[in-house]
């Protein structure tokens, strides 16, 4: 059954927005892998900016960072509808290839300028770059190394901090709250 929060219209035309505007732009790297990744890096970068995802698909750790998990429904859909073809590429890569354009009216103004900024953005990454960098969120490591391989990634942690240790002015502030609620440490 399909999540009440995803927008597999926005994901499916998301997906072949980034095929056809990398390939056309001559991106390295252009294989699943790497659009998993930008897909990725839109949606919890959106989360951040905008205050939510743009298709609201959910991920999970997977070895190489973060994964939509309904990414292959939507190339399946892409495929069906004659709008997506899969090609062979490097070391058993897939390469999706997009036949027809996106429909971007699915999406809002800011939503397909943060698109279209993220795809910039990282124009110049190649899929193992992109795989590093998604090792790097913290919601993956967690995730991964904590709960376990193909646990959720939850949007949230796109507010979570890699330090481990509190400034001397957040360790005061939260001492100053704990004092004012009451809370004790324990």
């Amino acid at each position: 059954m399909q999540p009440p929060d995803i927008d597999r219209t926005r994901l499916n035309e998301l997906y072949l927005y980034i095929a056809k505007k990398t390939r056309d732009e001559g991106h390295p790297g252009l294989g699943r892998i790497r659009i998993a990744k930008l897909l990725f890096l839109i949606d919890f970068g959106a989360y951040f900016r905008l205050g939510e995802s743009v298709t609201g698909a959910h991920y999970v750790a997977d070895e190489l960072g973060p994964a939509p998990t309904e990414e292959l429904l939507a190339i399946r859909d892409l495929e069906t509808q004659g709008r997506l073809k899969m090609e062979p590429g490097y070391d058993r890569q897939e390469i999706p290839v997009a036949l027809e354009a996106a429909q971007t009216e699915v999406f809002n103004r800011e939503q397909l300028e943060y698109i279209d900024h993220q795809i910039e953005r990282y124009k110049d990454f190649t899929s193992a770059q992109l795989v590093d960098l998604a090792h790097e969120f913290p919601g993956w490591i967690f995730a991964y190394n904590k709960i376990g391989p193909k646990s959720p990634v939850p949007y949230e942690a796109v507010f979570w901090s890699k330090r481990k240790q509190l400034t001397s002015e957040e360790q005061a502030h939260a001492e100053n709250l704990a004092r004012e609620f009451g809370l004790t440490a324990g």
